[in-house]
């Protein structure tokens, strides 16, 4: 008995001695809010460029990825979403938008010129000669007019504009603007640089370039810095999205550049200035 009582001490004894393995973490969940479909954005089998973003933060901050879709575009829905707890991010949300805590900015695009083969070239500037003779479309209406049609009419060529409401909004109303471009019922379209890209994608033969300049004096821009967006005093979760974004910036880059979004250079958090792509 007591040789059997001493064995079962020491094989205790043992196991207490062993290294102790612990145990896998449990993972948490990033819930992303997700707008409707929008290409370039999202898209029915995520490879949108919010899709893929949020699956590379998520993989490497070690969360289950939630996906939260949203019933419309409106960033009041956006911002009752994230303030009543519904989703913790959103992705390629404007720098310092009101109403959310923003991350570093990791990528910059703006309103671009597009041409296609064989048309119009590409203007150097919103001062090229050249505008005054061209036929020129544009997202939006006179009500509600971009900023690139502000710096045209203080150009005064109010005139060359031929408007297409719902293009920037719409897929189905840039498709028709970019057909006109197809059909030489104008000679240049001016659009938003994602949707642009995202069109140019499906039809070879389109010419694009981002508008310049970046800021129409005093103070009209035609570039915007996005983020991601989270709830206001989120100070921790905005931290940890900073340091993923600087540990994959090459990785998201390679999302942009993949979709043909025409890019400006950004400053990387603690860094030198990274190449963008037009």
């Amino acid at each position: 008995m007591a040789m059997r009582g001493w064995g079962t001490i020491l094989g205790l004894a043992g196991l207490l001695a062993l290294p102790l393995i612990p145990a896998p973490a449990r993972a948490w969940t990033l819930s992303v809010c997700r707008a409707p479909d929008s290409a370039p954005y999202t898209r029915p089998d995520g490879t949108g460029i919010d899709d893929r973003v949020a699956t590379i933060l998520a993989e490497a901050m070690g969360a289950e990825l939630k996906i939260v879709p949203l019933p419309d575009r409106r960033t009041r829905t956006l911002r009752r979403f994230l303030h009543g707890g519904g989703c913790d991010i959103a992705l390629s949300v404007p720098d310092k938008r009101q109403g959310f805590q923003t991350s570093q900015v990791y990528y910059a695009t703006g309103f671009v010129f597009m041409t296609q083969d064989g048309g119009a070239r590409l203007p150097a500037s919103l001062d090229d000669p050249a505008l005054g003779s061209l036929r020129i479309g544009v997202a939006g209406d006179p009500q509600h007019p971009i900023p690139p049609v502000i710096a045209l009419a203080k150009r005064g060529l109010t005139d060359r504009l031929r408007y297409f409401p719902q293009a920037r909004l719409d897929d189905a109303a840039t498709g028709r603007m970019v057909q006109a471009l197809a059909d030489n019922e104008i000679d240049l379209a001016i659009l938003w640089g994602p949707t642009a890209a995202s069109v140019a994608a499906h039809r070879p033969g389109l010419r694009l370039s981002l508008v310049t300049p970046e800021i129409d004096l005093p103070v009209l821009p035609m570039v915007a810095m996005f983020t991601i967006g989270m709830r206001p005093g989120d100070l921790a979760l905005r931290n940890d999205i900073d340091r993923t974004l600087d540990q994959r910036w090459d990785e998201i880059q390679v999302v942009l550049r993949d979709a043909g979004i025409p890019t400006r250079p950004v400053n990387r958090r603690g860094g030198a200035p990274r190449e963008g792509r037009e």
